[in-house]
């Protein structure tokens, strides 16, 4: 079964896209801010990962001069 991590802090938006993965037969991850999501991504290794792009700690990451770094699988 392919894994998919949704990273999201509007939790009626995470369960109501959860649940349409979960009966389309996809196993869902949740996490609500990128810290816990990148945590579940590193532990969890999802086939996907669904964001949304304008969490408020990726701005102020982004503001303090960061970088956004993709994760791959070695």
């Amino acid at each position: 079964m392919k894994k998919i991590l949704i990273i999201d802090d509007d939790l009626i938006y995470q369960k109501a896209i959860g649940m349409f993965l979960s009966a389309s037969g996809y196993a869902v991850i949740a996490a609500e801010n990128g810290k816990e999501g990148y945590e579940k991504a590193m532990t969890e290794k999802p086939d996907l990962i669904i964001l949304e792009a304008q969490h408020e700690q990726r701005r102020n990451f982004e503001k303090s001069g960061g970088a956004l770094c993709p994760l791959r699988r070695k």
